[in-house]
């Protein structure tokens, strides 16, 4: 049986550490009037964006990091629990470096440095669990944006389906996806219908789950 793991390098490795460590850029559509503009602001680390937001639901009234405090969302608590998981995590990789480090950030940063020097050393294992954290922390903080879609599905043909309350409501087709996403919107988005489960991911997909219903609609 062939190996299917994905294999990553340094750079994966420096990559995912800079996401997780350093400040990033977000563009922000503003409307003046009728004049509408982008301006650049400065997010901060991932990490610290993570304990930001929890430590805004824990002392509510006082603003996280660069967001507004109106702009946090209440955080469950799971997500105090995989910081600490993380912030353990990240301890344990700088213990076993000989680095002596307490907060996650400064952890990291020291820790990716030290790997410069190791030779013949295989990042896929560690750029793995990164990604993981990259990937869990963004759900927390920055959860993906809803769209409905008012088509049928293409699958179950259902237009409608039963919500919790067991209601039965319009558009069963939903939308997730992140605005500020590399590339086009829809290379990692997904779709799925809420009647019968079915799912679209990725952009390919989603294009021809479009021109399914388009199909279905005009046949």
């Amino acid at each position: 049986m062939s190996d299917t793991l994905t294999r990553f390098d340094t750079r994966d490795l420096r990559a995912y550490v800079d996401i997780l460590t350093l400040p990033s850029q977000e563009r922000v559509p503003q409307a003046f009037g009728k004049t509408k503009v982008t301006r650049s602001i400065e997010l901060p680390p991932l990490l610290t964006q993570l304990e930001d937001a929890i430590r805004s639901t824990m002392n509510p009234g006082k603003t996280a990091g660069s967001r507004m405090s109106s702009q946090m969302i209440p955080l469950d608590s799971d997500a105090l629990y995989r910081f600490a998981l993380i912030s353990n995590a990240i301890q344990d990789w700088c213990r076993l470096a000989g680095i002596d480090r307490k907060h996650p950030v400064d952890g990291l940063r020291a820790w990716h440095a030290v790997t410069l020097a190791w030779t013949g050393y295989d990042p896929t294992w560690h750029v793995e669990q990164l990604r993981g954290w990259v990937s869990l922390i963004r759900s927390k903080v920055d959860p993906p944006r809803t769209l409905e879609l008012t088509i049928t599905c293409p699958t179950c043909t259902a237009g409608v389906w039963v919500n919790a309350d067991g209601d039965t409501v319009p558009h069963p087709l939903v939308v997730q996806y992140r605005p500020d996403g590399v590339g086009s919107i829809l290379t990692h988005a997904t779709a799925r219908c809420r009647a019968c489960a079915a799912e679209w991911r990725g952009e390919m997909a989603l294009r021809s789950l479009r021109w399914g219903t388009e199909e279905g609609e005009q046949s």
